[in-house]
């Protein structure tokens, strides 16, 4: 059957012939065995292993692996080997194919078409002499990105972006292109991946996973995922993603069905599973266990057909699989190391791609980088951590700043209004603490000595103490301490991971916090100072973060998915009955006005709004102002105290030193031979 067109027509009447052993799956492709094992290494060519037998011992199907053909890039005809990966060539290998600009004027003239006019950046397929590439994009001028996926051909980049006062919705830029594409009825949208083909989009919009098709721009709603942490889809048809904070990963088909659990956690521990990316054989893939104890956090590996999970590395980031055989991740730096896909095993020397690429620790370490199947690495470098303490009037104009920047993070106000309570940390791997600045001077103090992370710390009612988490050995232990350098701090309960203070009732006598449980996701907990115990104060199927009492003590204003997405609701506390939901389009982190009749919270588009409550009969027609954009990142609906308003009205809020959303994306090519 040498005749490609009779071989085709014969798959065509046989469509589910199995192929038995290496020798036939190879005879089919009319290749040699050693090419058809690095295609199934690789490229995930469809090959199946008896569960019984040794490795050797395979099959395959002609309808699976004839659909791998057609779902790489372009068709490929049997006939016709695929090029090498990037980055290195193999035995059999065929020359390496330029772009005839490329050819006609040489790399130095690839460079600078790239650079200037981004005339055609098709990648080249690179070989030992290749000379590795980059060029930078700038972010949209009128709008920041908030996460990257780059397209399997590696031609086209989708981000997230929103422009000023409007929510993230996603975009596509062709990279022979200037221009943008918006997607339409993508408001709100997060984390997109591509399908195989590059003709679909996975997407996470109004706490739930989507898929939208690039030409007729069709939308399909899939799954629940109220706080996503990624996903990825199989050339089997299968999308594995991250539905929830402190969840497991979960599964579904790419053309809807039933949803499924993947892995497995440790209740115990709550840590979660998120950024997970299909290797090439499309059953096994890769992802973040971000378990807080240091003998299980780390890059894993785990499999669509078995429970069992193996570590691969120790790290706190997501990771890709580059067809070059290298498992790419953020160790510090963006690094690269061969990952023997047979073995499961690292191996080789650990290799730096960049210096410097963000990582969103406080979005489970998400890596801002993406790998197309053709060898394009797709980058952002890192958000500055300094900022600076300002104060903004009721229409967002600066008024002052307090201080000099610095890694700051969750301001509070003191109860006199003279110092600023505040996260800081001074380097991405030394420690976070307590800070207060003196709203007067400026002048900073550290509260405790300690080594570690001790986060989001809290005043009391009356300001004479502060509460504080302190992470380690799997727990958060929650203590309380004055606030003066080097008080001694008094413990008072442990939570497992993902609990956070939020604050306390007027008498002080009632600490609530927001705590990630097993059966019921985030909940309200109260801890008593008398019996010193924890009860669940709110706890249903969804998600309560970042409580707040309100200033008599009657209510409790909080941010809940309920509906699908996270919206601001009151509930009467303290002998008060009834519930309100205050926003209409979406809210998270209220903050009350000190005399307790207005309400703040922030829109997705990161707009403030204010809601007055001059009486109880006020949360039954309640009216918000939109004030004006506070500039938060995406992070707004996860995050706590991104501001605090002052009895005067004032906010203070923080600002980055540079707006971390405008950063460039950086393509790079030939990597791998450039790495050292």
């Amino acid at each position: 059957m040498s005749d490609p067109l009779m071989a085709e027509a014969a798959r065509s009447d046989e469509p589910g012939r199995r192929l038995d052993a290496w020798k036939e799956i190879a005879a089919y492709l009319k290749r040699d065995v050693t090419t058809v094992r690095r295609w199934e290494r690789r490229e995930g060519l469809p090959v199946h292993r008896h569960r019984h037998d040794k490795l050797g011992s395979v099959y395959a199907f002609t309808k699976e692996i004839d659909d791998w053909c057609r779902q790489r890039g372009e068709p490929v005809s049997p006939s016709t080997e695929p090029p090498p990966p990037l980055g290195g060539s193999s035995a059999g290998a065929r020359a390496p194919t330029w772009p005839r600009w490329m050819l006609a004027g040489g790399v130095l003239a690839a460079i600078a078409a790239w650079l200037i006019i981004g005339a055609d950046v098709a990648p080249p397929d690179a070989t030992a002499d290749a000379a590795p590439m980059s060029l930078a994009i700038p972010a949209p001028a009128d709008g920041g990105v908030a996460s990257l996926a780059i397209s399997p051909d590696g031609r086209r980049l989708a981000y997230a972006s929103g422009r000023a006062g409007d929510v993230d919705r996603l975009w596509i830029r062709r990279l022979d292109s200037t221009v943008a594409e918006p997607l339409a009825g993508t408001a709100g949208a997060s984390y997109p991946f591509w399908s195989p083909d590059g003709q679909r989009l996975g997407f996470f919009a109004d706490g739930r996973l989507k898929t939208i098709a690039i030409d007729t721009r069709e939308i399909a709603d899939l799954a629940d995922a109220p706080v996503p942490r990624g996903g990825t889809w199989s050339a089997r048809g299968m999308i594995l993603f991250g539905p929830d904070r402190g969840r497991p990963l979960s599964q579904v088909p790419a053309s809807g069905g039933l949803v499924t659990q993947a892995t497995a956690i440790d209740d115990r521990y709550r840590a979660g599973h998120a950024w997970p990316e299909f290797l090439p054989d499309g059953h096994r893939f890769l992802f973040l266990d971000y378990d807080p104890r240091r003998d299980r956090h780390g890059i894993y590996v785990g499999d669509l057909d078995s429970a069992e999970t193996r570590r691969l590395v120790a790290a706190y980031s997501s990771a890709s699989y580059s067809t070059s055989g290298d498992l790419i991740y953020v160790a510090r730096e963006l690094v690269a190391q061969h990952l023997d896909l047979e073995t499961l095993t690292m191996t080789g020397p650990l290799r730096t791609l960049a210096i410097h690429v963000a990582v969103r620790e406080s979005d489970d370490h998400k890596a801002e980088f993406s790998m197309s199947r053709t060898g394009v690495l797709a980058l952002r470098a890192p958000e500055s951590s300094r900022r600076r303490v300002v104060w903004l009037d009721r229409r967002g104009r600066q008024t002052g700043a307090i201080g000099d920047a610095a890694g700051y993070s969750s301001p509070t106000i003191s109860p006199d209004g003279r110092s600023i309570l505040l996260s800081r940390f001074d380097s991405d791997d030394g420690p976070m603490y307590p800070w207060r600045l003196d709203v007067a001077t400026g002048t900073g103090t550290r509260l405790t000595a300690g080594a570690g992370l001790e986060v989001s710390p809290i005043w009391s009612r009356r300001g004479d103490r502060i509460v504080f988490g302190a992470i380690g050995n799997g727990h958060v232990r929650f203590l309380e301490a004055s606030p003066l350098p080097g008080a001694i701090a008094e413990g008072l309960c442990d939570l497992a991971p993902l609990a956070t203070a939020e604050n306390w009732t007027p008498d002080g006598q009632t600490l609530l916090l927001t705590a990630l449980r097993p059966t019921t996701k985030a909940d309200v907990l109260l801890w008593s100072r008398s019996t010193r115990a924890l009860t669940p104060w709110l706890a249903t199927p969804a998600n309560e973060v970042q409580a707040r009492v309100s200033p008599d003590g009657r209510s409790v204003a909080y941010a809940s998915d309920e509906s699908g997405r996270y919206e601001i609701y009151v509930r009467g506390f303290a002998g008060s009955a009834g519930t309100w939901r205050v926003s209409d389009t979406g809210g998270a982190d209220p903050r009350w006005h000190p005399d307790g009749r207005t309400l703040y919270y922030i829109r997705p588009d990161g707009t403030i709004v204010e809601v007055a409550l001059r009486t109880a009969a006020a949360l039954e027609r309640h009216v918000g102002t939109p004030l004006f954009d506070i500039g938060t990142d995406g992070l707004w609906a996860e995050a706590r105290n991104h501001y605090d308003v002052a009895r005067d009205g004032r906010i203070v809020t923080l600002r980055p030193v540079a707006d971390s959303r405008q950063t460039p994306f950086t393509l790079m090519v030939n990597w791998r031979v450039g790495s050292k």
